[in-house]
C-alpha cells in the first residue's frame, strides 16, 4: 500500500475515525520523540563517563562546537542496545 493509498483510505473515513487516527499519530510521534530524547540522554551519559562531554559559557567556543556537529552530522549510538527496554526496567 502506498502513501497515496493510505491518504485516500483516510479521506473515506468518518470524522470520528479521522480524529482517532489524529490522536494515535500524535501519541506515536510523542513516543518516538521521547525515545529520541532518551537515546540522546544515554549518549550524553556515555560521553560524560568517557570525559568527552564538554561544557562552555564562551560563545565563540560554543559556535565552534556547533560547526563541528554540523560537519560531522549525526551522533553514533548502539543500534543493538534497547534503550527503551532498559529505561522501563529502571
Amino acid at each position: 500500500m502506498t502513501f497515496n493509498d493510505v491518504v485516500e483510505v483516510i479521506k473515506g473515513l468518518s470524522v470520528d475515525e479521522k480524529q482517532e487516527i489524529q490522536l494515535l499519530l500524535s501519541q506515536y510521534l510523542r513516543e518516538e520523540r521521547r525515545d529520541d530524547i532518551y537515546n540522546n540522554f544515554k549518549l550524553a551519559q556515555v560521553e560524560q563517563h568517557k570525559g568527552e562531554l564538554k561544557f562552555s559559557s564562551n560563545i565563540d567556543e560554543l559556535r565552534q562546537q556547533l560547526k563541528i556537529v554540523e560537519l560531522f552530522g549525526t551522533i553514533e549510538y548502539e543500534e543493538d542496545y534497547d534503550y527503551k527496554l532498559h529505561r522501563q526496567a529502571i
